[in-house]
């Protein structure tokens, strides 16, 4: 794969990822969450470098978007399936819950 092939990839897929998540009015999906979550694991870019490439002009595909859009929704399932077997681990007895009501007053932790 040529150089110049590479990066209109890398173009395209930052692009899409911030047509699909980015929200102006919303911190929480600001930029810097996208490039953070996102564009950063992924191509291991810096954020000034994500911030020129975003402003790219790239056409709309529909087509390679439905592909990330999937791509998207299969890792939120492996991430559910993931945390759902974390989740279902046994508790050890003793150590996060205590038994019955926690004591308020002095005399009922002495006893």
């Amino acid at each position: 794969m040529k150089n110049s092939e590479y990066m209109r990839l890398r173009r395209e897929f930052i692009c899409d990822v911030t047509r699909l998540l980015y929200d102006p009015g919303s911190h929480t999906r600001s930029k810097m969450w996208i490039w953070r979550n996102f564009i950063l694991p992924v191509l291991g870019i810096g954020y000034q470098t994500y911030l020129k490439e975003s402003k790219a002009d790239v056409a709309f595909d529909p087509d390679r978007m439905s592909r990330l859009v999937a791509a998207f929704e299969l890792l939120t399932e492996r991430g559910h399936q993931a945390l759902g077997r974390t989740a279902a681990r046994p508790r050890v007895s003793g150590t996060a819950e205590t038994e019955g009501p926690m004591p308020c007053t002095r005399e009922e932790v002495e006893a």
